[in-house]
C-alpha cells in the first residue's frame, strides 16, 4: 500500500476517535439526540422532553435537563431536581 493509503487510514482513525471523545447530546432539527460513547454513529432520541427548556450542561455534555427532569446519557435520572 502506498503512503496516500496509509495517510487516509490515519485520517479516518482520527475522525472516528474524535467522534467518540465528543459524544454527548446533539441538537438535531426539533429534537435532541444522545450519542453513546462506545457505539459510534448509533443515535437514540430522547423522548418526552420539553424542547423549549432543554439545556445541555457545558461542564459535561453527557448531562442535560429540561424544566422537569435531568438526563444522563439519554436516561432520565430519578429523584433528581431539575
Amino acid at each position: 500500500m502506498n503512503i496516500k493509503g496509509h495517510l487516509l487510514k490515519i485520517l479516518l482513525l482520527f475522525v472516528l476517535v474524535g467522534s467518540i471523545v465528543n459524544a454527548g447530546y446533539l441538537k438535531e432539527k426539533i429534537k435532541f439526540i444522545s450519542l453513546t460513547q462506545w457505539k459510534i454513529l448509533r443515535k437514540r432520541s430522547c423522548e418526552n422532553i420539553d424542547f423549549r427548556t432543554f439545556k445541555i450542561f457545558e461542564e459535561n455534555d453527557n448531562f442535560a435537563k429540561d424544566k422537569d427532569n435531568v438526563y444522563y446519557k439519554n436516561k432520565k435520572l430519578e429523584n433528581v431536581d431539575a
